[in-house]
């Protein structure tokens, strides 16, 4: 996956989420937003008694449903595992709704805008995990829903806008300013998260993703990338290299290994994944064009390029059509390894299997 790639919404959530499962925070985070859900339980109740609350069947009844919908959303965080970025995305869509009806039941005008303040909450999720325009999104959505309550405020209970700016003006500052301060601050360290991350998916001599990143990547493309009809897997070996470090050096060998990088940088292209998994293997897990048929695919992205290139590699590669169902890239990663294991011993290509 080229580095334009490595900053796509949905690679930087599987990075971060990653990197907070390695530092062990990621299930306290996961149980700590589970709790918070079963709060709106206790604020649902709450408000059941006091005269600023919720009157009559209707609002009482739809703040009970939304309290225990809340109820089942906190389970499924505590319960399942940490969800995908769209179920993430489902997440915070469904709690600015939830806490917008909530805040439009209350009876009182001054309540209703004090409500809107636990949206600055879930503001904080699109700022960490999903990024500036989610976090855009959701402050459009606050913006909204406070013209909205002022309107109503104003023209059905007689609101003024003296008393409508005296409490909405510190909720407005919760729910739109502070996040936005709070991404400015948190973008660093979301950052330094990131740098790290791709810095530990990557190989540091070629700049390839590495073993682990293309683990990082495959997870990816499961979720949200594999939409082409054919998906090809190719292994190679740069034919000579122990011999090359032997007689020349590693500096001479490092000079080919980025070489080889080049070529596939060049070569693969947006969604398809290049990586140095070993000392003088690479893999290539590629998708043919509409042009392309899979010979012409492995070709491409497995051939030295013309008056540049003076290495040559042995290729093993695997294939399986979509048409079947979906693809299993573990499947062809052990094909294609197989099939390379044949051909080591010599050059040349290898017609590909599935």
């Amino acid at each position: 996956m080229q580095n334009r790639q490595q900053l796509e919404p949905g690679f930087q959530y599987l990075l971060v989420t990653d990197a907070l499962r390695g530092a062990g925070q990621l299930r306290q985070l996961k149980v700590g937003i589970g709790v918070l859900c079963f709060s709106i339980v206790l604020f649902a109740g709450a408000t059941q008694f006091i005269p600023l609350g919720p009157q009559g069947v209707w609002p009482r009844s739809i703040q009970a449903i939304a309290a225990a919908v809340a109820v089942i959303v906190g389970l499924c965080w505590i319960m399942f595992p940490w969800p995908s970025r769209r179920g993430m995305v489902a997440f915070v869509i469904w709690a600015d709704v939830t806490l917008a009806i909530a805040a439009a039941t209350f009876s009182d005008p001054t309540a209703r805008l004090s409500a809107v303040v636990y949206l600055s909450l879930v503001g904080l999720l699109p700022t960490f995990f999903l990024g500036r325009r989610a976090l855009v999104i959701h402050c459009g959505f606050a913006l909204a829903l406070f013209g909205v309550l002022v309107t109503m405020n104003i023209l059905v209970d007689g609101a003024t806008w003296s008393s409508q700016f005296t409490y909405g003006a510190p909720a407005l500052a919760a729910v739109v300013l502070m996040p936005a301060i709070i991404q400015v601050v948190l973008e660093g360290g979301r950052d330094s998260i990131l740098a790290a991350a791709v810095s530990a998916n990557r190989d540091p001599l070629t700049g390839l993703l590495n073993r682990r990143g293309v683990t990082t990547a495959i997870d990816l493309l499961h979720q949200d990338r594999i939409d082409a009809v054919n998906v090809v897997v190719v292994l190679m070996d740069v034919d000579g290299l122990k011999e090359l470090n032997d007689t020349r050096g590693h500096g001479a060998g490092d000079e080919i290994l980025k070489a080889v990088a080049a070529m596939l940088t060049a070569r693969t292209r947006v969604g398809e994944i290049a990586a140095r998994i070993g000392g003088d293997e690479f893999l290539v897990v590629a998708f043919p064009g509409r042009a392309e048929d899979i010979e012409s695919t492995v070709r491409r992205v497995s051939t030295p390029r013309a008056g540049i290139d003076s290495w040559s590699v042995s290729v093993g590669a695997a294939w399986q059509s979509r048409t079947g169902g979906g693809i299993d890239l573990d499947s062809l990663v052990q094909q294609a390894d197989y099939e390379l294991y044949k051909v080591k011993s010599s050059r040349g290509m290898l017609d590909p299997q599935h």
